[in-house]
């Protein structure tokens, strides 16, 4: 079933074996039977510092072993014999990734063009935008124009600590094996002869950031990705400034989809029919109501949080998707989240005769409140970095302006 769907997949007959591929070979996703006693099976894997999910399996097993396996840090657990429509909610929760970057936006089909360009080169690349955008699907496009033989492996460096980036990077030191600990390859050679993707690049550690530049010329094609701004990052000393140099040498940009309003019909409508063949259902259409609804919400998430809130509305609607079938993924409508369009408060008529700075604030300050105090989702609609958005409250504050809390 996960092979229809694309996915590379294979079969180890003991946790032994298992534990040697992920050394090895790696896997972006594993499917264990509860018999492999998978308290132990995790344990082994979070002591190694493996970055896998561990989805947990078996027949007609004791509810109170799957409770364990989940205790223990299994992602979930799924019945055998496996439904196939259970099969594809797991690859596309664990997953989370759209198949390519679609619409019509200029910027983006630049972008995708400019990357194109170089996709045969072994020049690294450094692709930068919000969460959400498709940098993960402008590197995977990449590496299939590339033609290089090896695999497309990623490497997520966002919430581990630098031991650990080392460890996933370039695998166990040989100090390590003197000790006795197993053997494991780091994802740069399970990389080799392919391409390496390497999402937050900003969070690596200062030794990882120093061995990679020496890498750079290696065996695989190394792409990294970011949210931050990697000059900023330098200038506060916490990213390396020659590696920026090499990984920038060609550089590809992916705009907010609250930047491409002409895009948002586009994806939605490629989204719905996708989801509603999955799910075997007739293709809906959207009501002109829901259609302006998404036009005028903000996309924090960009992308991906389209690409999630139309399956939620395919599931939801029968013919039509209406504005109703818009939730956000906390079962809210969607009129309660955040909008591009200025509140009744802030006519035109309300803005002449007042300093832009004066406006600057307060639009600031009431886009955080709408927001609950939430920096960053404020940040990412108002389009400026989360760092400018800390200066800025910091000086309103000074000033004796209220500024909203997180809740």
């Amino acid at each position: 079933m996960a092979r229809r769907m694309g996915a590379s997949a294979y079969f180890v007959p003991d946790a032994r074996t298992l534990l040697d591929e992920l050394r090895t070979t790696g896997a972006d996703l594993v499917l264990a039977d509860l018999d492999l006693n998978l308290p132990e099976l995790l344990r082994t894997i979070r002591t190694e510092r493996m970055r896998v999910p561990v989805l947990a399996c078996g027949i007609d097993a004791p509810a109170a072993l799957a409770v364990a396996a989940v205790r223990a840090g299994a992602a979930d657990y799924l019945p055998l014999p496996p439904d196939v429509d259970l099969i594809a909610a797991a690859l596309l929760t664990l997953g989370e990734r759209c198949d390519r970057l679609g619409g019509c936006n200029a910027a983006v089909v630049n972008a995708a063009a400019h990357a194109s360009r170089f996709a045969r080169t072994r020049l690294p690349m450094l692709i930068s935008g919000e969460a959400g955008t498709g940098k993960e699907v402008l590197a995977r496009a990449v590496h299939q124009e590339s033609r290089r033989l090896g695999p497309f492996v990623t490497l997520d460096c966002d919430g581990i600590d630098a031991a650990t980036s080392m460890l996933e990077l370039f695998g166990q030191p040989p100090e390590d094996l003197k000790a006795g600990l197993s053997a494991r390859t780091g994802k740069l050679e399970q990389a080799s002869g392919g391409t390496l993707l390497i999402r937050h690049v900003d969070r690596l550690g200062s030794d990882a950031q120093q061995q990679l530049h020496a890498c750079l010329a290696g065996p695989a094609r190394v792409i990294a990705s970011t949210t931050a701004d990697l000059r900023q990052c330098c200038s506060e000393g916490r990213f390396r400034a020659d590696l920026l140099t090499e990984l920038s040498r060609i550089t590809v940009e992916l705009p907010p989809l609250r930047h491409r309003s002409g895009d948002i019909a586009i994806l939605a409508g490629e989204f719905a029919s996708s989801f509603a063949h999955r799910e075997q259902l007739p293709p809906p259409r959207f009501s002109e109501e829901a259609l302006c609804a998404l036009r005028a919400y903000a996309w924090p998430g960009n992308v991906r949080e389209l690409e999630q809130l139309v399956h939620r509305a395919v599931l939801l609607a029968s013919e039509v998707i209406q504005r109703d079938d818009l939730i956000l993924n906390d079962g809210s409508p969607l009129s309660s989240g955040s909008y591009t369009t200025l509140s009744a408060d802030y006519e035109i008529t309300g803005l002449v005769g007042r300093r832009v700075e004066e406006v600057e604030r307060d639009l600031i300050l009431q886009t955080l409140r709408q927001q609950g105090g939430n920096r960053t989702a404020a940040s990412a609609i108002l389009g400026i970095s989360i760092r400018t958005m800390r200066n800025k409250l910091r000086s309103f504050q000074a000033a004796g302006f209220p500024v909203a809390q997180a809740s």
